[in-house]
């Protein structure tokens, strides 16, 4: 599978699309779920829009664009911990079936590891601390 490049404040790193789709997907569930700030709207918004017209390598999670202040940061970490929360919860896999119900151009999901969400979501953290 691909890796995405992600940029922040000149910096870049990558990380695997697949683990990017998951964590999106379920970041749109605890959306779903609990109402959010404009900012976490904004920012989901925009990582949906990656899902719809995904490319492998191209997921651009914009995070220049949506953390441009010290509030939004703050609101995007307590978000990620929120996905976290969720990932943990769900114990070492992550259900096919959740993942499936969704539509991303080109791929099947099987069940997924939790850990590598984890890894993400922490990878994200720390890149943009």
């Amino acid at each position: 599978m691909a890796n995405s490049s992600q940029e922040f404040r000149g910096r870049l790193l990558s990380f695997n699309d697949l683990d990017i789709l998951v964590a999106i997907i379920i970041a749109d569930d605890i959306y779903k779920s609990i109402p959010q700030s404009r900012k976490v709207s904004e920012i989901l918004t925009g990582w949906k829009h990656q899902m719809e017209i995904y490319g492998p390598g191209l997921i651009d999670l914009m995070l220049d664009d949506f953390l441009r202040s010290p509030e939004d940061q703050a609101e995007f970490f307590s978000f990620l911990e929120e996905i976290r929360h969720r990932v943990t919860i769900m114990g070492d896999i992550i259900p096919a079936s959740m993942l499936n119900d969704r539509t991303v151009m080109g791929i099947a999901f099987k069940d997924y590891p939790a850990s590598a969400v984890l890894s993400l979501l922490n990878g994200l953290d720390g890149f943009v601390r």
